[in-house]
């Protein structure tokens, strides 16, 4: 009650000094996005968290507050603005504590509209030391209101949060995996991570093929989204109800993961390939607001630097690009030449590097 009355007021103020006359046009629609500097964690370990909004149109007034579940304590945090766009707008802000737990944010403004990410606040959490798991935060009673000359308007919202998957140190050694090789570091944090598991034998499979739909399911975990919440989304031709992947590759269907093929069908079953894999990744680079263009001039260069850069699919060449720029692949040499080996079947180790590269390059944070 008393950060909805302080919300109210706040409107209230703005609209006494630019007075309306008319009802808004409909409400625009406004991302926010919960970030960790971390998608993997240790018991005991100190999370730092950062709070955007994306585009936004008129706003006047935020309020929220921050759901934390009882597997972190807040440590620390500030309310506030990048640097200019406080003196600019001139904000008055409020923020507090309680229980030693992060309560709400609330903070007032005249009109601001801007067409990029403005990040909003920052925190830090602590893992409690014998936790292990997922941490999932996430914003309850978000509020966005603006009070301009002739409209009073009140901003939709969606909610984007970034999970953290807590593992112990413990090792799992699996009897296939050399943890010397290349791909022993990336293996070990893709188990740690909860992304991938072993087999029932005991073995990772390290030079094994993954199905499609085993790699949609890697990538949904990497999410941290309710995908239980899809069970009852339309989904592809041929996944079956009830299929371990339904939920993951309705997730896919649904944000734009993967379109699937042209006669409706995912591809249950298939190997996926390499460049399949970079437009899995690419694609969800962009509907999670993490794709970064490349230029023109380091794309070319790309082309340039890989022998078989011609035998990429159309539909992947971008994502092959983005991919190889931001450091998820690196390609591979055979017979002194740099190729992509785009149609390749992807080896079980080599999607555990993928991800261990994004991890480690920040890819998507």
């Amino acid at each position: 009650m008393k950060k909805r009355l302080i919300a109210l007021l706040l409107c209230i103020a703005f609209c006494f000094v630019t007075p309306f006359y008319a009802e808004a046009d409909s409400p625009q629609s406004t991302q926010i996005k919960v970030v960790p500097d971390k998608t993997t964690a240790k018991p005991g370990e100190t999370l730092t968290y950062t709070i955007s909004f994306g585009p936004v149109y008129q706003l006047g007034s935020i309020q929220m507050s921050i759901d934390l579940p009882s597997s972190v304590t807040y440590v620390s945090g500030s309310f506030s603005f990048e640097p200019g766009i406080q003196s600019t707008l001139g904000f008055d802000y409020l923020y507090w504590t309680e229980n030693s737990r992060l309560i709400n944010g609330v903070a007032s403004s005249g009109d601001y509209e801007s067409s990029s990410d403005t990040k909003i606040a920052t925190f830090k959490c602590k893992v409690s030391s014998t936790y292990k798991g997922t941490v999932q935060l996430g914003l309850k009673d978000l509020e966005f209101a603006s009070c301009v000359t002739n409209q009073l308007t009140t901003s939709r919202f969606s909610v984007s949060s970034t999970a953290v998957t807590v593992k112990s140190n413990q090792r799992v050694n699996f009897p296939d995996v050399n943890y010397n090789a290349w791909y022993g570091d990336a293996v070990d944090y893709a188990v740690s991570a909860g992304l991938m598991k072993g087999y029932s034998n005991g073995y990772f499979g390290t030079s094994d093929g993954i199905q499609r739909q085993d790699f949609v399911v890697i990538l949904s975990r990497l999410s941290g989204e309710d995908i239980d919440s899809y069970a009852n989304k339309p989904n592809f031709k041929d996944v079956p109800k009830g299929a371990y992947y339904y939920n993951a590759l309705a997730w896919a269907k649904a944000r734009g993961v993967s379109n699937g093929y042209a006669n409706g069908n995912f591809g249950v079953g298939g190997k996926v390939t390499r460049e399949q894999i970079m437009t899995f990744l690419c694609n969800y680079a962009k509907i999670m607001g993490f794709y970064k263009s490349v230029s023109d001039a380091d794309a070319q260069a790309i082309r340039n630097n890989f022998s078989d850069f011609n035998k990429i699919s159309g539909y992947a060449v971008d994502s092959a690009i983005w991919a190889i720029a931001k450091g998820v692949i690196s390609g591979k040499d055979v017979g002194g030449k740099k190729i992509v080996s785009p149609s390749a079947n992807a080896q079980r180790c080599e999607v555990a590097g993928m991800f261990y590269n994004i991890e480690q390059k920040g890819i998507f944070k």
